[in-house]
C-alpha cells in the first residue's frame, strides 16, 4: 500500500513570517519588487503533484519532513535565471555566508 494514498504528505515549506536571528522576516528582507517574488508566484502556480507523490514523510508517521518541492523548484529556477550553470555551483552558494537559507526558502 502506498502511504501517500491514505495520509497527507509532510513537507517543510518556507516560513515567510518566521523571525530568524536576523532582525527581519523573509518578507521584510526581500524588496517588494524583487524578481524572486515573481519566481515564487510562478512556482506556486505549477502543478507539482508528481513531485509530492514521491514523498515518503506523511502525517501520523515518524520521520523528518521533506523539503517542499516548491522551494527546490524555485531555487532551481532562480539559479537558472541568474546564470548559475551547475548544481555543484548552486550547492556552494547555498553553503555560503547567508546568501541562500534553504531551511526558510530565503534568497538574498
Amino acid at each position: 500500500m502506498n502511504t501517500n494514498d491514505v495520509f497527507a504528505v509532510r513537507v517543510k515549506g518556507p516560513e515567510r513570517s518566521q523571525m530568524e536571528w536576523r532582525p527581519a522576516s523573509l518578507d521584510q528582507m526581500i524588496p517588494a519588487v524583487h524578481p524572486v517574488r515573481s519566481v515564487w508566484l510562478y512556482v506556486e502556480g505549477l502543478d507539482l503533484s508528481p513531485l509530492y507523490q514521491g514523498i515518503k514523510a506523511v502525517e501520523g508517521h515518524v520521520g523528518r519532513d521533506a523539503v517542499d518541492p516548491k522551494i527546490l523548484m524555485a531555487l532551481w529556477l532562480w539559479a537558472t535565471l541568474e546564470g548559475i550553470p551547475s548544481a555543484r555551483q548552486l550547492a556552494r552558494l547555498c553553503e555560503g555566508i547567508g546568501r541562500i537559507s534553504g531551511s526558510a526558502g530565503v534568497w538574498e
